[in-house]
């Protein structure tokens, strides 16, 4: 079947929640003491068959498909009561989880999280001169703030400009609906 269609950009004016966690300091702490253990790799080494990069990613992060910790799952619980209760009726669950770790020069391509519902970004560490999440179309900058949970739609097409520090870390994720229990 032959598809004739065009696609083009516009500006977004979809909502994003934004928050801070309430006891982020001594998470921070935990989280960063708990994640040492991970195992990481730079984006550019995670490929497919065939060469290409499977990561927008172009900094060091985990290589689990989802990461946990205790901290980590404290923080997974806060995200989904926040989902859960902006957008009642309907149950998500965190479908996979990762974090990075930029280095100066280190960077994210433009990118989107479909077929997820929602991804965000948790900021763990920020130096200063920490690379903002930039939303590429609209061009809104969401500045890295220790604490600061993003959560947006997940077709947002979203990009970090190459970073000015060493050690911007952010817990990021994708949040699938729970459909089953929504129909």
């Amino acid at each position: 079947m032959d598809l004739n269609y065009r696609t083009k950009f516009i500006d977004e004016n979809l909502e994003i929640l934004e928050c801070i966690h309430p006891s982020y300091q001594l998470l921070n702490e935990k989280i960063l003491k708990e994640s040492s253990t991970f195992n990481y790799c730079h984006g550019d080494e995670m490929v497919m068959m065939d060469g290409v990069s499977t990561s927008n990613v172009k900094a060091l992060q985990t290589t689990a498909k989802t990461i946990m910790s205790h901290s980590i799952g404290e923080i997974y619980h806060w995200i989904l009561n926040f989902v859960h209760d902006y957008y009642k009726g309907f149950n998500f669950h965190i479908n996979t989880s990762w974090i990075s770790n930029y280095k100066k020069g280190d960077y994210t391509l433009p990118h989107n999280h479909v077929p997820a519902s929602f991804a965000f970004n948790y900021f763990i560490k920020t130096p200063k001169e920490s690379s903002p999440l930039i939303f590429t179309t609209s061009g809104e900058t969401i500045n890295a703030e220790e604490g600061k949970l993003i959560i947006f739609p997940a077709s947002l097409i979203h990009e970090v400009p190459k970073n000015k520090c060493d050690g911007r870390i952010v817990l990021s994720g994708n949040i699938f609906p729970n459909v089953w229990e929504n129909i």
